[in-house]
């Protein structure tokens, strides 16, 4: 029997991507399930053995959170004493919770990790960096198949001084689609094209967004840009983009339906990213038949055909992207929607998830 655990007091895309992924299993009367006290119950199939939501990552004072991990330990234990739990799913590192369940079980069980970020990009925190090196101090050690989003991530971690002792422990698997984002019924509407460029997500220093505008201010045509999102950098692309009408920066969160349609305003999604992980963005916009330019970082050279979904930036720099802008009408006619479409169908969850639980019980 396989437990599967994800803690997480935000709904975000982790999470989301965990609840997509286990409603999507084969065999789903063998697993329980640990659900993030951001999602209720009844968003979980209930063809589960069991369906276990977490409180503990809901008490707001981290302070006081810590003070309940010893008697949430004792409940979750209790609870799970019935079942004969063979292997673990963790959906992500997260330190704190994961060794809740690693005490737990300790070497009785299986356990399997899907390493998102096998070396922590530009943007985590002090606290995220501390956290890894506890986990690989810890229960890393215990864990029998790390899975990653992207093949060239197994060079990431080979390269890795901390890493690179697990590397024959690697699997890859591609993110799957994410089924929050896709709206049939305004996909199949006939939405004005507003914009020729579309960026989206976190606004932060390491997505290459301030030289993306760079390039764009140089180019003179009369082509749009939409920015949506925040984050830490949103202050600096406010002043980059102040007397270039051009440009309109939402600087908001956008609920899934609105940045669907505003994809589907725009003509091409961009991801000028100067470092990378794996990445469901891409899927979003094809699914959508939008196609996108890119750089070659992360999982962008696997995840982007040439061609077929995208284009890529050839180098982070300001004359790279603008020579991808001065061809962006002709990638625009060559990635045809049915093109788009084929590459998309790699992203399938069901397929993803089937080989998920493969790996899990293998």
């Amino acid at each position: 029997m396989i437990l599967a655990c994800c803690f997480g007091n935000e709904r975000c895309a982790m999470c989301d991507m965990y609840k997509n992924v286990m409603n999507a299993m084969p065999n789903k009367e063998n697993i329980v399930v640990i659900i993030p006290s951001a999602y209720g119950k009844d968003e979980f199939s209930n063809e589960f053995r069991d369906r276990i939501v977490e409180n503990i990552t809901g008490i707001k004072n981290k302070k006081k959170r810590l003070v309940y991990l010893l008697p949430i330990y004792f409940k979750i234990k209790c609870i799970l004493k019935k079942y004969p739990i063979q292997h673990v799913y963790f959906q992500n590192s997260n330190f704190i919770y994961d060794m809740i369940i690693w005490l737990i079980y300790g070497n009785q069980a299986q356990y399997t990790l899907w390493l998102h970020d096998p070396v922590l990009h530009e943007g985590v925190t002090r606290l995220e960096r501390w956290y890894r090196r506890a986990a690989l101090a810890t229960y890393f050690h215990s864990i029998k198949t790390f899975i990653l989003s992207y093949q060239d991530a197994k060079n990431v971690v080979k390269n890795s001084v901390d890493l690179c002792q697990f590397v024959q422990r690697m699997k890859v698997l591609y993110l799957p689609q994410m089924p929050e984002m896709e709206f049939m019924e305004l996909k199949q509407e006939h939405i004005p094209i507003e914009y020729d460029y579309i960026f989206y997500g976190r606004i932060e220093e390491y997505k290459g967004l301030e030289l993306f505008i760079e390039a764009f201010d140089q180019i003179a045509d009369k082509k749009m840009l939409l920015i949506v999102g925040m984050g830490r950098d949103e202050k600096n692309i406010k002043e980059k983009i102040a007397d270039n009408p051009r440009i309109k920066f939402l600087n908001q969160y956008a609920e899934n339906q609105d940045l669907a349609k505003y994809i589907m305003m725009s003509k091409c999604v961009v991801l000028p990213y100067k470092s990378a992980t794996g990445s469901q963005t891409i899927a979003i916009a094809n699914y959508y038949g939008r196609m996108v330019l890119a750089t070659k970082v992360g999982c962008f050279p696997e995840y982007i055909q040439e061609g077929e979904n995208g284009f890529f930036i050839e180098n982070y720099t300001v004359e790279a992207m603008k020579a991808a802008l001065k061809k962006a009408d002709d990638y625009l006619s060559i990635c045809t929607p049915e093109k788009i479409q084929k590459v998309y169908d790699k992203f399938d969850i069901k397929k993803i998830a089937h080989r998920l639980y493969q790996e899990i019980i293998s």
